[in-house]
């Protein structure tokens, strides 16, 4: 019974698209989450103690994201926020490859954006997300954290395949679940699905 209750919301093409979009982008966090600490040690030779330091501020900017979804929530529109996100992903990844390898503060500043709107986006989307399925909140929920772990899984594995160069790698992270991501929701809105 549970299961077809799953079933039944995972068939709402409208919940399931949106909720690709917005999942994909656990994916570069949870690579960020995966490799960081062989960044800042090993790559930018910090300590353990300074690690633990540069970890905990892009942690901390993890805050201001629901903060900013509590202040636009209603001025600005789903697809506004949505785009905004999808865009500063693009940059953040961008900005990895470009300037991330100079100093352990300029990853920082590189990657942080990222955090904050991926913490934005989640309230967001989820409130979204459960308005389309208010009939079975506790199996949409349950496939919404499901997908987000799923995804997230991918996104570790993708970031510890062997590779030379641990922030580039990440920048393309960030830039290839991205596009996807916004193709998809670019073919959302055109379609006659009811999101």
């Amino acid at each position: 019974q549970t299961l077809g209750h799953l079933a039944v919301v995972w068939h709402n093409r409208g919940f399931r698209l949106y909720l690709l979009v917005v999942a994909l982008l656990s994916a570069p966090y949870m690579a960020y989450i995966s490799v960081c600490s062989y960044i800042y040690i090993d790559f930018f030779a910090l300590s353990t103690v300074k690690y633990s330091l540069f970890f905990a501020v892009n942690s901390a900017c993890s805050l201001l994201g629901p903060l900013l979804y509590m202040m636009l929530n209603g001025r600005r529109t789903s697809r506004c926020i949505t785009w905004l996100c999808l865009g500063m992903t693009i940059l953040s990844g961008l900005a990895l490859l470009l300037v991330g390898h100079v100093s352990p503060l300029a990853f920082l500043l590189c990657f942080a954006p990222f955090t904050i709107v991926e913490s934005l986006l989640r309230p967001w989307s989820t409130a979204i997300l459960l308005e389309q399925q208010q009939g079975d909140t506790g199996s949409a929920s349950s496939l919404i954290n499901f997908i987000h772990t799923a995804s997230g899984s991918v996104g570790m594995l993708v970031a510890t395949l062997p590779q030379d160069n641990l922030i580039a790698s990440l920048g393309l992270c960030l830039i290839s679940f991205t596009l996807p991501a916004a193709a998809l929701y670019r073919f959302l809105l055109r379609s006659a699905i009811p999101l």
